[in-house]
């Protein structure tokens, strides 16, 4: 295996003899059920990046019962000065931005890195990308020298306009070249073949005749290709020579793409007064790869706006819709509700039921529109059951503070029980209100560890690479707990982990719980917010490690 990584790495890259270089394969750690390899490799240099791709593919062709491969590093006595070390492991760091965060990661200008003493200057393009980077990605990166290498490196944002105003001026001269040599006129279409919208004029060069396509077939660079959709976004920004660049967003419900215009500030009068978010439009133009978007853009040349068909309803026997939910449901309704009801009258419904979310505030404005509109409203709910059985301030009967129970935490990769996963449990057990027994484990989960839960928890893939799987963990867990009451702050959301962890196991979790934030409403009631380092505030308790599972236990 080492004979393998060796191979293939591009020792060219590296500032230093090939033979200085120390690979030791720290741990490997095979997973049978889906042929995963985890490798913990401890080096003296850091691994071009660009290798590890290959090295991956030839790990999988040499190991035929191997399916995925994932490595984790350990760095010592580094064999490169700092300026090789940040270089070469800010790429590994774009990459973890790039599987959340693939927006910001292509704003990044990769080449432009600068690295001044023990400040690393990353150039992006635009201003409000720069400033998220800023908030979300200065700390994280800084501490991932430091916990890596040792290094305090301060790591800044910094907009490169330059850079893009340069980009914008070779595109368009480019593009102007190419336009030049795009048809007016392609194949004529056939009689059948009818343009789904009628036109209402032309915006900027001459009438498309030509059957669009959809964009989701606009998968390569073709002279000239025609498009229909509606403009999602806009935007406009000057280049040299009194010129501008206009960008418009469009989908037409298959897919979305960029569509570029480069126009003087006549023809960009014309645009800006004619075409706005959620206009309709034909485009004629250049299908092209776009280095700066990373991705196939059209450069425009004609444009016109089009009706667009309404939508109908043409079912001799209308139906009558029973289940909608309104902008009133919060999380989940889009439709406001008089444009609901306006919808339903012009297809020829002469009911509609409104259901929202545990909320009739839907119900004076429908009241309104169905007067408006001649239209009866079935006035609807989706409630709630709640067991009224159970204690309203989470305190099981008969339970004492001084009684025995176990008060715990869990830490996960995002906020759904069914597809997100436990990646740290701790746990203290209480006996006659003093801690008696500790448990903590960290898990691996199935799927990486994202930067934003890392940023959250500081809990990073490394640190998990070598530890046991949920199923591993569990048994040792419920061993530990007994039958002692759970006590968590906000144990719904705790005990709906472990319950679906034990209903994959076709384990019963019968532990009575205890809701600390009810606990907290009850005892502190002129507390504004009730998060656990707010209650902790509020009761002078210091917290030194909050978001990791068994201090947050300990908190608790």
């Amino acid at each position: 295996m080492q004979q393998l990584l060796k191979k293939h790495i591009q020792w060219d890259k590296l500032h230093c003899y090939e033979n200085k270089c120390l690979i030791e394969i720290e741990k490997a750690v095979y997973i049978k059920s889906n042929k995963k390899l985890n490798l913990n490799l401890k080096l003296n240099f850091i691994i071009p990046y660009e290798c590890l791709g290959t090295i991956k593919s030839e790990i999988i062709r040499n190991y035929s019962y191997v399916d995925d491969v994932s490595i984790s590093y350990t760095f010592e006595n580094m064999n490169l000065n700092q300026e090789d070390i940040i270089r070469g492991y800010a790429d590994y760091l774009f990459d973890y931005v790039e599987t959340t965060d693939r927006h910001i990661t292509k704003a990044i200008i990769k080449e432009k890195i600068e690295i001044e003493d023990n400040k690393l200057k990353i150039y992006a393009v635009g201003e409000a990308v720069v400033e998220e980077m800023r908030k979300r990605f200065s700390v994280p990166f800084s501490r991932a020298f430091k916990e890596k290498f040792g290094l305090d490196i301060k790591v800044e944002f910094l907009n490169c306009k330059d850079t893009y105003d340069h980009y914008l001026s070779d595109k368009m001269e480019i593009s102007e070249e190419i336009l030049k040599k795009v048809p007016v006129k392609t194949q004529k279409k056939k009689p059948d073949e009818e343009i789904k919208q009628k036109s209402e004029g032309v915006i900027i060069g001459r009438s498309i005749g030509d059957q669009a396509i959809h964009i989701r077939d606009v998968k390569e660079e073709k002279e000239s290709v025609v498009i229909e959709g509606m403009i999602y976004n806009k935007a406009e920004r000057d280049i040299k020579n009194n010129k501008k660049i206009v960008t418009f967003i469009v989908s037409d419900y298959t897919d979305s793409i960029c569509v570029k215009l480069f126009v003087n500030e006549e023809k960009f009068k014309i645009l800006d007064s004619n075409l706005t978010i959620g206009d309709f439009v034909r485009i004629r133009g250049t299908a092209l790869f776009d280095n700066f978007e990373k991705s196939i853009t059209i450069t425009g040349k004609d444009i016109e706006k089009v009706l667009k068909e309404p939508r109908k309803d043409l079912a001799e026997d209308k139906r009558i819709e029973l289940h909608i939910h309104t902008k009133m449901s919060a999380m989940d309704g889009l439709i406001d509700t008089g444009e609901l009801i306006k919808k339903a009258a012009e297809w020829g419904h002469k009911a509609v039921a409104i259901t929202d979310h545990g909320v009739v505030q839907a119900y004076p404005d429908a009241m309104n529109a169905a007067k408006k509109y001649g239209i009866k409203v079935i006035y609807g709910v989706e409630g709630y059951l709640v067991d009224d059985q159970l204690q309203s301030q989470g305190f099981p009967d008969g339970l004492s503070i001084y009684d025995e129970y176990a008060v715990f935490d869990i830490e996960t990769t995002g906020l759904s029980p069914r597809s997100d996963e436990i990646i740290e449990i701790g746990a203290v057990k209480v006996r006659k209100g003093q801690i008696k027994e500790v448990y903590h484990s960290l898990i691996r989960p199935k799927r990486n560890i994202s930067l934003e839960i890392t940023r959250l928890t500081g809990i990073t893939n490394e640190m998990v690479a070598d530890k046991p799987e949920l199923d591993d963990v569990l048994e040792g867990f419920l061993a530990f707990i007994g039958n002692a009451p759970l006590v968590a702050h906000n144990a719904a959301f705790d005990v709906s982990f472990l319950k679906e962890a034990c209903r994959k196991k076709k384990i019963t979790l019968s532990n009575e719980t205890v809701d600390t934030i009810k606990l907290s409403k009850l005892l502190l009631p002129n507390l504004k917010k009730y998060r656990l380092d707010s209650v902790a505030a509020g009761l002078n308790i210091s917290m030194d490690n909050h978001h990791r599972a068994t201090d947050d236990a300990r908190t608790a």
